[in-house]
């Protein structure tokens, strides 16, 4: 697998944009997660009413509304008549610090529905509960635009997923000064700590070969900007599975999301499986299949990544097949790093864990 090479803050704005304000719902939406996971909240206990989230955060009713609803539809909480926001079932007690551990920072990456299973709930969990052999560590959870401390007095690590700029130079300052740093999926590779991603490209690779075995021969990727790591690691394996099953990439094989509108039919319905990284992908593929009178799993496969609701993708009549990371790797891969003696891992490698497969109903055998 190539390496990443690293770019300037200038190169790196060019390519992905200036950083932009945070909209208020999202501040606000934000609040109230991390307010969730720092607190004991039981199944049942209530936030209080809409009313009382105005005068507690200062804004309006339609900010409120906005934030508690995205938190609604990833299963965080929800509202009942005459009691107000009521938080669910999900597992979101605290557990208080332990005495001799040690402190990490987990710098949570911008909200999206897959934080709560990918990282809190799995990752600070796995790291809190000591283990036999070895060290329990007391997890502190930081929101992506909060800043960070000022001194590392008393912090050991620092976990950073999809860490943005405005941390660099904080964390650059830390490992300086003997603080463990992680990055997990950053958009660079960060020369000051150990980088970790998921193995895309053996993951998209195996997807090919899934789809071969279901008589596929006509694969597709839909994808987002390729100058992306990620979307670049899809392409890599994409592109050596084809190549080793010896398959024709088609014209219009390979497309992003706005190209879709200008896709033929005809050219859509020669390909009878779609790879798609993102949960973007598979609703816009799904539409675009469903104008052109093509149903999923029947006419065409489909194979997804993101897999925020555990069951199925939000706004979609069939469960997606995914290829998602494998969380509990991840977590192993943590606690080894946080326990080795300092000096084992070079700042600036790359380490790779495996992704998993959930076969589900968007798979079938090619009948065309």
């Amino acid at each position: 697998m190539g390496m990443m090479r690293n770019y300037s803050e200038k190169e790196f704005n060019s390519r992905h944009g200036t950083i932009v304000p945070v909209p208020l719902y999202q501040l606000v939406r934000d609040r109230i997660l991390l307010e969730l996971y720092r607190n004991s909240y039981p199944a049942g206990s209530v936030l209080g009413t809409e009313g009382d989230l105005c005068r507690k955060f200062q804004v309006s009713r339609k900010t409120i509304r906005h934030a508690v609803h995205e938190l609604e539809q990833a299963g965080y909480l929800k509202r009942k008549q005459k009691v107000g926001v009521v938080v669910t079932e999900k597992d979101l007690r605290a557990r208080p610090p332990q005495t001799g551990t040690r402190k990490v920072i987990l710098l949570l990456p911008k909200w999206n529905y897959t934080i709560g299973n990918r990282l809190e709930r799995i990752i600070a969990h796995r790291l809190e509960m000591p283990e036999p052999s070895g060290q329990a560590f007391n997890v502190e959870m930081c929101l992506f635009h909060d800043p960070l401390p000022e001194k590392p007095d008393n912090l050991y690590a620092v976990i950073a997923a999809d860490p943005p700029l405005q941390h660099l130079s904080t964390l650059e300052r830390f490992a300086a000064e003997g603080v463990r740093v992680i990055a997990i999926e950053p958009r660079i590779d960060f020369h000051m700590s150990v980088n970790i991603r998921p193995d895309i490209r053996k993951a998209a690779h195996d997807a090919v070969g899934y789809l071969y075995r279901h008589g596929h021969r006509r694969i597709g990727l839909l994808s987002q900007a390729f100058i992306h790591f990620t979307f670049q690691q899809w392409l890599e394996g994409f592109l050596h599975a084809m190549s080793e099953y010896e398959l024709p990439v088609l014209p219009r094989a390979i497309l992003r999301n706005e190209e879709l509108a200008e896709c033929a039919d005809s050219d859509l319905r020669r390909i009878t499986a779609w790879l798609c990284p993102t949960q973007s992908n598979v609703e816009c593929l799904s539409y675009r299949l469903e104008k052109s009178g093509l149903s999923v799993p029947g006419d065409v496969s489909i194979i997804g990544s993101d897999d925020p609701s555990g069951t199925e993708l939000s706004g979609q009549k069939f469960p997606v097949t995914v290829y998602m990371p494998y969380s509990g790797e991840l977590a192993h891969l943590l606690r080894r790093l946080l326990e080795m003696d300092p000096g084992t891992v070079t700042p600036g490698s790359v380490l790779y864990y495996p992704m998993t497969v959930i076969h589900r109903q968007s798979v079938c055998r090619c009948r065309l």
